[in-house]
């Protein structure tokens, strides 16, 4: 992939990151990018992988590339920085992760930056609101359907056990049905 469509893939991961999330975390966009797996990102934040470069899909340089855009779109889109310490997770020692090779104090830290706007983290708190509220009708539409259908199921097993009220039933919905047609023939 040369720098060009490197760079254009940076900026629509960022927007992309942006517009989920509200924030631009460079382990993201790499995941975005497809650099990185979700799986291997895991194992990283577990403690299995040493430094997160080992696992990444593309070379150091190009990586670098990476950062620097994420940083220079950030700095045009006036964006504003966060540092996020990286630890692991799960049991053990509550050590800090590691993103590069080296270790290398400055290379870290862009690692571990998050760029973000309040708008983008309002927009996106609006939008997961709003997911929510849709799953809860959702989930609410559900279970009424499937009470319903209990109800069914109920009302079939007493008929099946009565079989005299279903015959009456249906002679009762029969009579409902004649009695506006026979006005309406007169």
């Amino acid at each position: 992939m040369n720098n060009s469509k490197l760079i254009d893939k940076v900026h629509q991961a960022v927007n992309t990151m942006l517009y989920k999330k509200g924030y631009a975390a460079t382990v993201d966009v790499l995941m975005e990018m497809g650099i990185l797996s979700k799986e291997d990102y895991e194992r990283w934040r577990f403690g299995r992988i040493d430094y997160l470069e080992r696992v990444c899909k593309i070379n150091l340089s190009k990586l670098s590339r990476i950062r620097r855009e994420m940083f220079i779109q950030a700095r045009r889109g006036d964006l504003k920085s966060s540092y996020t310490d990286y630890r692991k997770w799960g049991k053990g020692k509550n050590i800090r992760l590691r993103f590069s090779k080296y270790g290398d104090e400055q290379t870290e830290k862009l690692y571990s930056t998050h760029y973000y706007s309040d708008e983008t983290i309002k927009s996106a708190k609006a939008r997961m609101i709003e997911a929510s509220a849709i799953k809860k009708e959702a989930k609410a539409a559900n279970r009424a359907k499937q009470e319903e259908a209990i109800a069914r199921k109920q009302a079939a097993k007493e008929a099946a056990a009565n079989p005299t009220e279903v015959i009456m039933f249906e002679a009762e919905a029969a009579n409902e049905r004649l009695i506006p047609e026979l006005s309406a023939v007169e």
